[in-house]
């Protein structure tokens, strides 16, 4: 954040907390310069954003700057920068929720991928919490936060989450308690991400389960499908259903997922075992994780704009795990 945008938050915060009353007199930039020790010409552009802004009002030369209002609606804007999808349809609206109670506006942006990093380049926000599109590269001093992403334990990159390792440790081990051992997995968000990313911390809980089980091929029996591609689902449901014929339940990386197999088993005549996913917007017969999408997208907007609003404090990166809870678990049926 350079310092004219930092010396224009501080203002505002101090005019929307009541330091300077309207009618009174503003600080004299020579004051302010001062103050922040800077040169004149960057608090000029820091105050003339207050002014163009409706809340000071300067005055004939010589007789200074007043307040004129001391809110501003918008106080700033901030956009969610992801896909639209029953999912995220939560998020956004916890989002939107926090930013309008705090006073901020919010845009809602969802460009196709490859136009992604032009809308970046183009939109002026305050903020972005972002879903679902990877690692993206806003300007240079937009504060972003990612919802939902699987990134390193020592990433930089500020994360609001959900606690998706402990969540799929408890589902595999509900799955496990009910007797299944003839058990598959099926991810198709790790090729959304990547051909070669790592597996998302939901199935790596699966899979460390699975192992403490005594199921040591996890891996062997662990698919990944292209999401859009129905045709490659279809062929990695074929020859999963092959592989592993007498399969008790296949554990999905997501409910999308879940929603694609049933959906292609149905076209395609294959009987499917149990299922199970994860995110709870599927209506389909199958135990799933309770994400909590509303409570996710407030709690990164609270971040972001609590960063937005305290310049000055020190900030290390956000590393939030949200807790989750494991839904409709009687739909698992018991084996053996």
């Amino acid at each position: 954040m350079n310092q004219t945008e930092k010396i224009y938050r501080i203002l505002l915060s101090e005019l929307e907390n009541g330091k300077y009353p309207v009618g009174s007199r503003f600080p004299s930039e020579y004051d302010l310069s001062d103050r922040f020790r800077v040169n004149k010409d960057t608090v000029n552009r820091a105050v003339l954003r207050l002014v163009e802004r409706g809340l000071l009002r300067r005055g004939k030369r010589g007789s200074g700057t007043s307040v004129v209002r001391d809110q501003l609606f918008p106080k700033g804007r901030i956009a969610y920068v992801g896909k639209i999808n029953r999912y995220t349809m939560e998020i956004m609206d916890g989002i939107q929720n926090c930013a309008w109670s705090r006073g901020y506006a919010c845009e809602i942006l969802s460009p196709p991928e490859n136009q992604l990093q032009r809308m970046l380049d183009m939109i002026t926000v305050d903020g972005i919490i972002t879903a679902q599109y990877g690692i993206i590269r806003p300007r240079d001093g937009v504060e972003t936060v990612y919802i939902d992403c699987d990134l390193p334990e020592d990433s930089p990159l500020n994360r609001v989450n959900c606690d998706n390792y402990e969540a799929g440790t408890l589902m595999m081990r509900e799955i496990l308690k009910r007797g299944h051992r003839n058990i598959a997995v099926f991810c198709a968000m790790r090729r959304f991400l990547s051909r070669n990313c790592p597996y998302q911390q939901r199935i790596q809980a699966f899979h460390a389960e699975m192992r403490a089980a005594g199921i040591h091929d996890c891996l062997e029996r662990t698919f990944s499908a292209v999401p859009d591609s129905p045709d490659d689902i279809a062929r990695c449901l074929k020859r999963m259903m092959e592989q592993y014929p007498d399969l008790t339940l296949i554990a999905a990386d997501s409910d999308f997922t879940v929603q694609l197999l049933w959906n292609i088993a149905g076209r395609s005549g294959i009987r499917l075992p149990a299922l199970t996913g994860f995110g709870n917007i599927t209506d389909l017969p199958c135990a799933t994780v309770d994400q909590q999408q509303r409570r996710l997208g407030e709690y990164a907007a609270r971040c972001l704009l609590d960063r937005l609003e305290r310049p000055d404090a020190v900030k290390t990166p956000i590393r939030e795990k949200l807790n989750v809870s494991l839904l409709r678990t009687e739909m698992i049926p018991v084996v053996g």
